[in-house]
């Protein structure tokens, strides 16, 4: 079963650990925890599902999604490393620095206000493109005989009259 967190390295801790007693002699148990990487974990073990369905933090922290469902808080959760700055080192000098853009999280309700006034706007551009194309593709049919089009440049520029002056 998948189960998605809100933080990007999530650990719930479903059985506490308890440290070895010399003196009376017990063992130490180890703890019984779910780490999620990347917001993600993946569990097999039924009992261990169980106490994950059980759990308190359950639809707070964690919900539980279907195999092939997309995941809610990609969006909104900050990254698991923060953001790099690169050294680029020539003959023992430093020439250039880069730095990772860190990803900033948008909310799903603006995410979808983008996405739909982004298709209004392409929907609004088609008929503009298809004219633009159908433009370009006359001035390429037009300029495919080059003889054709000088005749018809030399035809279509003014000729200038001389300017004559009279004597008297």
């Amino acid at each position: 079963m998948k189960f998605i967190a809100k933080m990007a390295n999530l650990r719930l801790i479903l059985k506490p650990s308890v440290p070895a007693n010399p003196y009376l002699g017990t063992p130490g148990e180890p703890a019984l925890f779910v780490q999620f990487k990347d917001g993600q974990s993946t569990i097999v073990d039924p009992a261990l599902i169980e106490r994950m369905q059980n759990h308190r933090l359950l639809n707070r922290e964690f919900i539980i999604v279907k195999e092939h469902e997309v995941d809610p808080y990609a969006s909104t959760r900050a990254p698991a490393e923060p953001a790099h700055t690169m050294s680029e080192i020539k003959n023992g000098r430093v020439v250039g620095r880069t730095k990772d853009q860190a990803k900033k999280a948008l909310p799903q309700a603006v995410e979808k206000m983008i996405n739909d006034r982004a298709k209004e706007i392409a929907i609004a551009m088609v008929p503009e493109i298809i004219k633009g194309l159908a433009e370009t593709e006359e001035k390429a049919t037009e300029e495919e005989d080059p003889e054709e089009t000088e005749v018809k440049k030399e035809e279509s520029t003014p000729k200038k009259k001389k300017a004559t002056t009279k004597a008297k």
